[in-house]
């Protein structure tokens, strides 16, 4: 059977990162740029160093590079799913708050880890 492409005919997509669109290419930088202002200003919040950062991550089995979590928090770089899952659980804020910048999203996030901590003390 041969391959059928989902794309209509005479639409080719880029092949390589450098052929796509300058739009996309801004929205990325953006992006890149919001992510690690947030996770700047949460580490900060938490009074933790980046290195107690990257070591929260290898505790969920996620190995990220200084350089590359200092790009992350620099904005030079967006991090991939796996990185943001353990950025996420690093420092204790929802997946919404790390993407889009939801403050509502962190005060809930607190919340909940308040009521944990209520439950666990009251059980213990």
């Amino acid at each position: 059977m041969p391959f059928v492409t989902p794309y209509p005919p005479g639409v080719i997509m880029p092949r390589r990162i450098r052929e796509l669109p300058v739009e996309y290419e801004a929205y990325e930088r953006r992006l890149a740029r919001q992510i690690g202002a947030r996770l700047r200003d949460r580490r900060r919040q938490l009074a933790l160093s980046q290195e107690q950062i990257r070591a929260r991550c290898e505790v969920a089995q996620v190995a990220i590079s200084r350089t590359q979590y200092s790009r992350i928090e620099n904005g030079d770089s967006v991090p991939n799913a796996v990185e943001l899952i353990a950025i996420h659980h690093a420092l204790d804020v929802s997946l919404d708050w790390l993407l889009l910048g939801d403050a509502a999203a962190v005060a809930t996030t607190s919340r909940m880890l308040l009521r944990s901590a209520r439950r666990g003390g009251a059980d213990g």
